[in-house]
């Protein structure tokens, strides 16, 4: 079955619908309700018979894709009350007495009906729509983000952490073992071993963070953290936490991993930065695996922290094979 074939129009369409579902709420909030105040403005001044429910509508859907439903809802009524307020006023003053009232709450019931309609089907295809960028963003198996998800966030993330001199930490995890699970206890153990490592590392990182998985078991963790110090303290926590519950799993995995960390400053785009975590990682690998690895883009302040875990230059990491 071939993908549809997007037209201009519909490209066009889908990146309003794309920069509209990211406005801040606020922002979308004063822009509804200037566009509803202008509304009524064009109302007070254009023939008292014209009919300006498109233009309502317009507002309207809005109001329902980037605020939701229920402000939708409220956008609607507003719109309807509004309009036949200034329609009673001004048909009061051009004809110097009041208009047919059934006639008008005819008239008010109809634009409000359809105004409600425009808000139910907007509210749907903005579901739909968002359920479409979920399915693009995570893993199915795991339920994380998947690499392109991850490599379009970690660019926000890492904008933000260097415009804000932050300290970034990159991990890079493979499991060790994982394919003498598939191979003893079946490709539905594999599964079950893959979800459970990434709703167990999920919960140790924090809402703010980013996980994900990169391919096969591979997977790759995005942390923003106060000092150097504390990227340290961190990655070799989220070590120990991850060997542990694969440990309890009594399957024989184990976890290698490769942390970069780095200052706001050292920061650069591409990746670059993921390349090198990655390679950190197979040096565990190629040097009897379960275990980490830090490395920084310049040299460490301090001696290697206690407990086995080694850390390395970026000079250093490139000059091996």
């Amino acid at each position: 079955m071939q993908p549809p074939r997007l037209t201009a129009s519909s490209r066009m369409l889908s990146r309003l619908a794309n920069d509209a579902a990211d406005l801040p709420r606020a922002t979308t909030w004063i822009a509804t309700l200037v566009m509803l105040m202008a509304m009524f403005a064009l109302h007070a001044v254009i023939d008292v018979r014209a009919t300006l429910i498109m233009g309502f509508a317009v507002v309207v859907a809005f109001a329902a894709w980037c605020l939701g439903e229920r402000a939708g809802f409220m956008i609607a009524v507003l719109s309807t009350v509004g309009d036949a307020l200034l329609r009673h006023v001004r048909i009061t003053a051009l004809l110097h007495g009041g208009p047919n009232l059934s006639t008008e709450i005819w008239n008010a019931a109809t634009r409000l009906g359809t105004l409600a309609l425009v808000v139910v089907l907007v509210t749907g295809m903005r579901t739909a729509f968002a359920l479409e960028r979920w399915r693009a963003a995570v893993d199915s198996l795991t339920g994380v983000l998947n690499s392109g998800a991850f490599a379009r966030e970690a660019t926000r993330v890492l904008e933000a952490a260097r415009a804000a001199g932050r300290t970034v930490v990159l991990t890079v995890m493979d499991l060790d073992g994982f394919k003498q699970v598939n191979d003893r206890h079946g490709h539905s153990a594999g599964d079950r071993v893959l979800r459970d490592f990434a709703t167990t590392a999920v919960g140790v990182i924090r809402k703010e963070d980013l996980f994900a998985r990169i391919g096969g078991d591979e997977f790759v963790a995005l942390l923003v953290v106060r000092s150097i110090e504390e990227a340290e303290s961190v990655a070799m926590m989220v070590h120990r936490r991850l060997s542990r519950i694969l440990a309890a799993t009594g399957l024989g995995v184990s976890c290698s991993m490769g942390a970069l960390i780095m200052h706001g400053e050292e920061i650069a785009g591409g990746d670059s930065h993921v390349e090198l975590a990655d390679k950190l990682m197979y040096e565990v690998k190629r040097s009897g695996k379960n275990a980490l690895r830090l490395g920084r883009l310049t040299p460490f302040p301090a001696p290697t922290p206690a407990g086995g875990d080694q850390a390395e230059t970026l000079r250093d990491l490139l000059a091996k094979p």
